[in-house]
């Protein structure tokens, strides 16, 4: 084999070996096959109050399906607490259809405040990966085309049986 054709032989292999690490892999959700991976992360990050981090991690064993919420914490020495809610397979679908409505969102609207709160939606699609940050999405949420953002955050916070009175 000439000096020509190893080269982009040892990329495509050095590719595949690293490719999880570059798609965004993380042990949070464990395995990663194309069908075991984190389908999408949302953090909240209220104004004074702790973020919050919702996870729903996909996986081939549909019975092993959870969702991962972690709680900014002072009192962890990793800085969060989390719990893992294993999720019904309508469940996931409904987080997987909403999932799918939020992304309905238009970047070029341009709102900010002081106070509120910031949701960032990341999602990753084999190598195709998105991350996208609103700041406070319930304030006039139909008109900057956050329906979906916003009712995947409240169906996420009430799974984690979280006070509806803190999302905002």
């Amino acid at each position: 084999m000439s000096a020509a054709t190893s080269r982009p032989l040892f990329a495509l292999v050095m590719l595949l070996w690293i490719a999880p690490a570059l798609a965004g892999t993380d042990d949070v959700c464990g395995e990663h096959t194309a069908r075991s991976a984190a389908v999408f992360t949302l953090s909240v990050d209220r104004s004074f109050e702790p973020i919050i981090t919702f996870k729903l991690c996909n996986r081939e064993d549909k019975s092993k399906r959870f969702l991962l919420v972690s709680t900014q914490s002072r009192s962890h020495k990793d800085g969060w607490d989390s719990k893992s809610i294993p999720l019904a397979p309508e469940t996931y679908e409904r987080l997987a259809q909403l999932h799918e409505k939020s992304l309905n969102y238009d970047v070029r609207i341009d709102v900010g405040g002081n106070d509120g709160s910031m949701w960032c939606l990341e999602t990753q699609r084999g190598f195709t990966y998105s991350k996208a940050c609103f700041w406070t999405p319930t304030e006039d949420a139909s008109a900057r085309r956050l329906d979906g953002l916003v009712d995947l955050g409240r169906e996420l916070w009430e799974l984690a049986k979280l006070n509806s009175s803190d999302l905002h």
